[in-house]
C-alpha cells in the first residue's frame, strides 16, 4: 500500500465518528488518491473517480484536466511575477523581506 493511500485512509478514519457518518447525512464519501506530478496519470485517476458521478466522457474529463493544469501554470507564472516585483522593490529600496513559499492550494484566504 502506498504512503499516499495510507495517509488518505488515516485522514478518512479521523473524519468518521460512526460507521455511516457521511451516509447518514446524505453525503457520498470518496477516498480516491490523486497525483499532481504526473498529468497523464492524473487525467486517468480523475476520470475513474468522477466520470460516472458527473456523467462526463473521458474526453470531457481530459479537457477539464488540461484546463486545470493550464490554470495552475498561469497561477504559478502570476505568483512568480508578483514575487519578482516584490524582490525588485526590496532590492531597489535596500530593505529586508521575508519570503514564504507555497503551492496554489495553500493560497486560500481561510
Amino acid at each position: 500500500m502506498s504512503h499516499r493511500r495510507r495517509f488518505a485512509q488515516r485522514a478518512q478514519g479521523g473524519l468518521h465518528q460512526g460507521d455511516d457518518f457521511f451516509a447518514q447525512r446524505g453525503i457520498r464519501y470518496l477516498d480516491s488518491a490523486f497525483t499532481l506530478i504526473e498529468p497523464h496519470l492524473l487525467r486517468r485517476q480523475l476520470f475513474e473517480a468522477f466520470g460516472e458521478i458527473l456523467q462526463i466522457t473521458e474526453d470531457e474529463s481530459d479537457f477539464a484536466s488540461q484546463e486545470a493544469f493550464a490554470a495552475m501554470r498561469r497561477l504559478d507564472e502570476e505568483m512568480e511575477a508578483k514575487g519578482r516585483a516584490i524582490l525588485d522593490e526590496v532590492e531597489r529600496d535596500n530593505r529586508v523581506a521575508l519570503l514564504l513559499l507555497g503551492r496554489p492550494y495553500h493560497l486560500d484566504p481561510g
